[in-house]
């Protein structure tokens, strides 16, 4: 990801910059007015109560929801050129895990998001496959089918598939939702390993008592912008009062 900003004549961490975005289906608006600059670059918690529209704003950053008013740009670029770059891993109740496919299969279909609407999985994207796999210690489960697996081994074998799509900026929705605590510790290593490689991570996220450790930048959300920033900056007592209606000593 560097080498490719580098190329651009980007900074290492370019500026994602949002003007005036709104966001409606049908008479509902899911987001209103949201302007807002923000670096990409560490992993980044979108955050906020239920119905505060978090879901609706990473769906789309990385453009599976239309806007209806205002712009978005990265590095001064429109968001949009960046589509190929992106790789979202939806919330699991979006997901049919009761499909017969095996893992290595649910992971070699990223490859499909490079590929012409003709072309097939071959040879080398199922050993890639079984690369990803193993780099995310997986690769014993590669035959099993993925609707066998642990929720967390299910969370990090989609991690696997966004992967697969060469993708540099990575979505997740809700990944530790249903998680026991070692598995969302073992999810949150990998994405912190991958975030320092390069990659840049939003994650949607609800459990406010682990934003500290997670997360090193926060968008906080209630349908119009909250506040948006580094940690230290935005995690502040008027900001949780604001959107949650909380004390910040109360947890």
């Amino acid at each position: 990801m560097r080498l490719y900003y580098t190329k651009l004549g980007m900074n290492k961490h370019p500026l994602l910059k949002i003007d005036d975005l709104t966001v409606s289906y049908g008479k509902h608006t899911a987001l209103r007015n949201i302007s807002l600059s923000i670096s990409l670059g560490p992993i980044t918690g979108i955050v906020g109560p239920n119905g505060a529209g978090k879901s609706t704003f990473l769906k789309t950053l990385c453009q599976l929801t239309p806007i209806f008013g205002g712009s978005m740009t990265l590095g001064g670029k429109p968001l949009s050129s960046f589509k190929h770059l992106m790789a979202y891993v939806p919330q699991k109740k979006e997901m049919n895990l009761d499909f017969p496919i095996l893992v290595e299969e649910v992971v070699a279909q990223g490859a499909l998001s490079k590929k012409r609407w003709y072309q097939r999985l071959n040879k080398s994207d199922y050993a890639k496959a079984l690369e990803l796999l193993d780099q995310l210690d997986l690769k014993n489960i590669a035959k099993k089918g993925i609707g066998e697996l642990s929720g967390g081994q299910q969370q990090r074998v989609f991690l696997a598939r966004a992967l697969m799509q060469e993708a540099k900026i990575l979505f997740l929705d809700e990944p530790f939702q249903g998680l026991d605590v070692v598995s969302e510790e073992k999810l949150i290593l990998e994405l912190k390993k991958l975030a320092a490689s390069g990659l840049a991570i939003f994650i949607v996220h609800h459990d406010l008592r682990s934003w500290k450790k997670y997360f090193e930048q926060l968008i906080i959300l209630k349908t119009e912008l909250v506040a948006a920033g580094p940690f230290h900056e935005v995690f502040t007592a008027t900001h949780l009062q604001q959107a949650y209606g909380i004390n910040i000593k109360d947890f």
